[in-house]
C-alpha cells in the first residue's frame, strides 16, 4: 500500500470515529433528552437502554480513533446504527414515519453503515493500536 492510500485509510477511520465520539460525548452530558428522541414513545426499560447506546458510541467510536480492535468497533456501530434506526423509522413496530425531510437522514445513516462495513471487512489499516 502507497503512502497516500496509507494515510487516507487512516484518516477515514479517524474521521469515521470521531463521528461517533463526538456525538456520544454530548449525548453523554444530557442523556434525558436523547432518550425522548431516540424513543418516541415511552419505551420500557429505556431508563437502561440509552445510557447503554450511549456508552456503547462512545467507546466504539474511540476505539476506531485509536485503531483498537477496529473490526469489532464497527461491528458494534453497525448494529447500533440499525437499531436507532429501526426506532427511528418505525420498523420495530414503533409511531415513527419516514418523511421527506427524513429520508437525508436514512441516506446519511446507510452512508455512515457503508463506511463501517469497509472498516469491518479491511480492518483498522494502519497506524492502530491493535493487530487486528
Amino acid at each position: 500500500m502507497t503512502w497516500p492510500m496509507r494515510m487516507a485509510a487512516f484518516g477515514g477511520r479517524v474521521v469515521l470515529g470521531l463521528v461517533f465520539l463526538l456525538p456520544g460525548v454530548m449525548a453523554a452530558r444530557d442523556w434525558r433528552d436523547r432518550r425522548i428522541g431516540t424513543f418516541e414513545f415511552d419505551a420500557p426499560l429505556s431508563e437502561v437502554f440509552v445510557p447503554l447506546l450511549i456508552g456503547a458510541e462512545i467507546l466504539a467510536g474511540a476505539a476506531l480513533v485509536l485503531g483498537y480492535r477496529s473490526r469489532f468497533a464497527a461491528l458494534v456501530l453497525i448494529l447500533l446504527l440499525i437499531f436507532e434506526t429501526s426506532q427511528q423509522f418505525g420498523m420495530t413496530g414503533g409511531h415513527g414515519r419516514l418523511l421527506v425531510e427524513s429520508s437525508d437522514l436514512l441516506l446519511a445513516r446507510l452512508g455512515l453503515m457503508g463506511g463501517l462495513l469497509f472498516v469491518f471487512g479491511s480492518g483498522g489499516g494502519p497506524l492502530r493500536l491493535s493487530r487486528r
